[in-house]
């Protein structure tokens, strides 16, 4: 996946006026839309602020929990696992059909976990601003998904 500016969540208000925004509303009716067929119940919606730089749903059916991650600046979203409390990690989940789901009825894109979890490399990073390229110096992330999920700061 080529990363685009912005994505991190960081700019330069010298080089830039700022960045788009994804209304959590937005987010939360048309996941929980796309999910309800599934079986699948909206329980927490947790908005991206200074950090996390990400909305996050929690949702619950019989047989799991299923967190769904959204970028806060570009439409993209993934499938985790509930996070622990106080962790800065994320744990992307494999679900083909849940994925097929928000893809095709929602009008954000899905980002396989297979690809949130390619190494980082530094072409990867060539499409960011300075802001970022400095947050991504200090805080050395790893793989992709770091980057487009993260709690820097």
């Amino acid at each position: 996946m080529k990363l685009i500016e912005g994505i991190a969540g960081f700019y330069d208000a010298s080089e830039k006026k700022g960045l788009p925004h994804v209304q959590v509303g937005k987010f939360k009716k048309e996941v929980a839309g796309a999910l309800a067929p599934l079986g699948y119940k909206l329980v927490e919606v947790r908005e991206a602020g200074v950090t996390p730089n990400f909305h996050l749903a929690l949702f619950k059916n019989l047989d799991k929990t299923l967190a769904v991650v959204c970028n806060s600046i570009y439409p993209y979203v993934a499938l985790a696992e509930e996070p622990e409390n106080h962790t800065c990690e994320l744990n992307y989940i494999i679900d083909e059909s849940t994925e097929d789901w928000i893809q095709n009825y929602t009008s954000f894109d899905i980002i396989p976990a297979l690809e949130l979890q390619k190494e980082l490399t530094a072409e990867d990073l060539s499409c960011l601003n300075s802001a970022e390229l400095s947050q991504a110096k200090y805080w050395q992330p790893k793989i992709i998904g770091e980057v487009i999920f993260n709690w820097w700061d």
